[in-house]
């Protein structure tokens, strides 16, 4: 499972919660006002007595409002909060990268024509770059030249051989391609 995908559930299992939480929050609402219900039908029926009822219907009122207008907030700044960090999550530019290695090591590197700096090397590249072109050079050793295909938001591996040094090609340093039969 590649890094996005694994970010992907990560946000589907948060916005899960945040979903159970919300419900939760619902329910214990919901139970809340059936309680003031309550009450207020029993203001109704004149168990309070006759005067006092418009005021504790009043302040019955401004307790309910109260409750709703802080579970509503308390949920609004939690949603806000929660989208701030998927936005950032989701905005995050992908940048695609490139990893050239080479034999022998510390290479000479060339990207497009320019000093990159010597292998292994690992670069990002420009978002919407396709194509580059690549050089290893080494001292005493030919160059290997390349040019890779890159996608938008994935990256690209060469490991470049530069072959042997010019003067190895003598007989002592060549392996035989066959084993002479006496010396088995």
């Amino acid at each position: 499972m590649s890094d996005g995908e694994r970010s992907l559930h990560q946000q589907v299992s948060d916005l899960e919660r945040l979903k159970s939480e919300l419900e939760q929050a619902i329910t214990s609402q919901r139970a809340e006002v059936e309680r003031y219900r309550e009450r207020l039908r029993l203001l109704e029926a004149g168990v309070f007595g006759k005067r006092r009822w418009p005021l504790v219907l009043l302040i019955l009122l401004v307790i309910v409002g109260g409750v709703a207008y802080g579970g509503a907030s308390y949920y609004l700044g939690r949603r806000q909060a929660r989208t701030k960090q998927l936005r950032r999550v989701i905005n995050r530019p992908l940048v695609p990268h490139l990893l050239v290695t080479s034999v022998p090591d510390h290479a000479a590197v060339l990207l497009d024509g320019i000093r990159a700096g010597h292998t292994p090397l690992m670069r990002d590249l420009k978002p919407l770059q396709s194509r580059v072109a690549i050089e290893v050079m080494a001292a005493g050793y030919p160059t290997m030249k390349k040019t890779l295909a890159v996608g938008p938001t994935s990256g690209a591996h060469w490991h470049a051989v530069l072959g042997p040094p010019p003067g190895a090609g003598s007989q002592e340093m060549r392996r035989p391609s066959k084993i002479p039969k006496q010396a088995r």
